[in-house]
């Protein structure tokens, strides 16, 4: 039974092990983006709220990569022996060499396997393969038609992506019977990971997938979605978030004919304080809680919900434009905009 309430999917790059990172070998020893969100997911205020889901083919992406930076120091220090070994003051006669036969990358599996038990919050999504008949089919047809993750080498005859396909739709179908209520990507592949596949997630399973470049950027989106921070200082860290003033500027825009790269003096409240507010008061904001529809909100419906408040000035105008924003489910639910006056009267 699933209790966290997100899960966050991780690609190849963000797990990955860099030869010049390796400081012992008996140890996984997480490093890079990997280790900071293993510490993120272990904080008190998000443990057992957020898991990590590592595809199937990127773990066995990484253990290939660990087994390569393996061989790679392992005949480099052997290559070295010969010119210590006629040394007086080097004496190799007692060192112990692994075979031929032996496998790290079992090894390093065997590691991961009981960093999994450990860890909660790490989950192996392994590959359904009863329906991998439906899987390749669908994985050939976005080949042919050149469609994201798969990107077609130009010159060179040859299709790359195929283990992006292959992670992209473990996550799908994953994610289909899965109980979480929030779903993200990190991965920082964006070239082949875009904003298609968002729109793919929706329509393919009816939930929405953010895919994020950063760790800095799902940093911010778990703090904001588990209310690390005080809601009021999250939302303030929303609404000033560069893509939500995006959002935010193509909503204007459809509803009035207004340079919004003007936008000033932003505020924001709640839409209602439920520590003093009754039915009676709601509609202290009429144009905001009567809908197109006639319907009035009630407290119920304003739960998690605040009004911004923004000024547009343009040469010779003021305007002021207020926003009724559903913070929970990142929505804008209702708009109202007057004009304050004419600047040069």
């Amino acid at each position: 039974m699933v209790t966290a309430e997100t899960i966050v999917y991780i690609d190849t790059n963000i797990i990955r092990n860099e030869q010049k990172w390796e400081n012992d070998f008996s140890q996984l020893n997480p490093k890079g983006i990997f280790a900071k969100l293993l510490d993120l997911v272990e904080i008190d205020s998000l443990k057992d709220k957020v898991d990590i889901g590592i595809p199937e083919t990127v773990l066995l992406e990484f253990l290939k990569s660990k087994k390569e930076n393996f061989s790679n120091c392992f005949t480099s220090f052997k290559s070295k022996i010969p010119l210590f070994e006629k040394m007086d003051c080097c004496d190799f006669t007692q060192l112990k060499l692994p075979k031929d036969e032996f496998d790290y990358q079992d090894y390093v599996k065997k590691i991961v396997d009981e960093l999994n038990t450990k860890k909660n919050s790490i989950h192996i999504i392994e590959i359904n393969w009863e329906d991998s008949k439906e899987i390749l089919q669908k994985i050939y047809n976005k080949s042919i038609e050149n469609l994201p993750p798969f990107q077609r080498t130009k010159g060179s005859g040859k299709d790359k992506g195929f283990n992006d396909n292959l992670i992209w739709e473990t996550i799908l179908k994953h994610a289909k019977a899965s109980e979480h209520e929030n779903y993200f990507l990190l991965t920082e592949n964006t070239n082949d990971f875009t904003s298609e596949l968002e729109e793919e997630f929706a329509v393919s399973i009816n939930k929405s997938i953010k895919i994020l470049s950063t760790y800095e950027k799902l940093e911010k989106e778990l703090n904001i979605l588990h209310a690390l921070l005080d809601l009021d200082i999250a939302v303030k860290k929303h609404i000033e978030d560069e893509y939500f003033i995006s959002q935010l500027k193509e909503y204007i825009s459809g509803k009035i004919d207004i340079d919004t790269s003007l936008i000033t003096d932003v505020t924001f409240e709640k839409a209602i304080d439920f520590s003093s507010q009754s039915d009676g008061d709601v509609i202290q904001h009429p144009e905001l809680f009567s809908l197109d529809d006639g319907e009035i909100l009630s407290i119920d419906d304003l739960e998690n919900h605040y009004i911004l408040f923004y000024n547009i000035k343009t040469e010779d105008k003021e305007y002021q434009f207020e926003v009724l924003f559903d913070f929970k489910n990142k929505d804008f639910v209702n708009s109202y905009f007057k004009k304050i006056g004419d600047l040069d009267e």
